[in-house]
């Protein structure tokens, strides 16, 4: 099997209320940003703030001073989350929803950026007939992919459910972006009511569906999710991780480097390889020169 790449995903958008363990300042992010890479990360994502330690996705000199001081340090693969949007929220101009992806491409500071491609409801257990929807119309997907075609730029993709690989894959055939060219991250939660049940079998049978979509690599992930209680049904699967406080269960007593190190261990057991941060550059940059690309 191929080897894993591990992706460490530092904060999130809920900051120390949902995590008190996450990094919210320039220097955490950077700070545990490489003490992952340390333990055996290969990809790192994360999340903006501002000086009070509120979420900030559009805070374009937190993002630069973030790539900025990571970039000096490694090479490894490193994205934001720079736009997410709920229902009844004031409407963005497609231009301006990908403002910062493009400032930051032109910089050369940008190698993925977050494209998700489909609308879903949030709502937890125990109270099913309440949350919010998390919105992504189909117009700034296929701006998405229009972006990636112009400019290289690798989406990183989060799939709430199957349809949206669908979705996806139709979308980048139409912007002329190769088949191959998106990063997907499956997503799993414990307690919000969408995908497929985190077990071995819903593991199983989200496989066996990316494969008749098409897409030949994914990502388990999540939201309030429990990882390492499936990971090695996604590793035998052939799944890529995703681990860290975005991720993880509410209240996390374990930070990032904790959980990489306990992934890296995992995927170890496992018999599978690590991919190692150049890899995976080389990876992309592969997918970047792919016709269609």
């Amino acid at each position: 099997m191929q080897d894993v790449w591990l992706e460490v995903a530092l904060n999130g958008s809920g900051g120390r209320e949902a995590q008190p363990l996450a990094p919210v300042t320039v220097e955490a992010v950077i700070d545990e940003a490489m003490a992952c890479l340390g333990e055996g990360a290969s990809i790192l994502h994360y999340h903006a703030y501002d000086a009070a330690g509120r979420h900030a996705e559009r805070n374009l000199d937190f993002h630069r001073a973030v790539l900025e001081g990571v970039r000096a340090r490694t090479e490894a693969v490193i994205y934001p989350t720079t736009a997410m949007r709920r229902l009844g929220q004031p409407p963005m101009p497609v231009e301006e929803r990908y403002r910062i992806e493009r400032t930051l491409a032109a910089e050369g500071l940008l190698d993925v950026f977050v494209l998700d491609p489909g609308s879903c409801n949030f709502a937890r257990e125990g109270t099913a007939g309440q949350g919010f929807v998390y919105l992504n119309p189909p117009e700034e997907t296929a701006s998405g992919f229009a972006l990636a075609r112009e400019t290289g730029l690798i989406p990183a993709m989060a799939i709430y459910e199957l349809g949206f690989a669908r979705a996806a894959q139709a979308m980048a055939a139409e912007a002329g972006v190769a088949a191959g060219h998106a990063l997907h991250r499956v997503m799993f939660s414990d307690r919000y009511l969408w995908g497929a049940p985190p077990s071995a079998a819903g593991l199983a049978a989200v496989g066996q569906a990316m494969a008749l979509i098409g897409v030949r690599r994914w990502m388990l992930a999540g939201i309030d999710f429990d990882v390492f209680a499936v990971m090695r049904a996604g590793l035998e699967l052939g799944a890529d991780v995703r681990v860290g406080l975005e991720d993880a269960p509410r209240g996390s007593e374990m930070g990032n480097a904790a959980q990489v190190a306990r992934a890296r261990a995992e995927i170890a057991a496992s018999g599978r390889g690590l991919a190692s941060p150049e890899a995976v550059r080389r990876n992309l940059a592969a997918r970047r020169a792919a016709p269609g690309g």
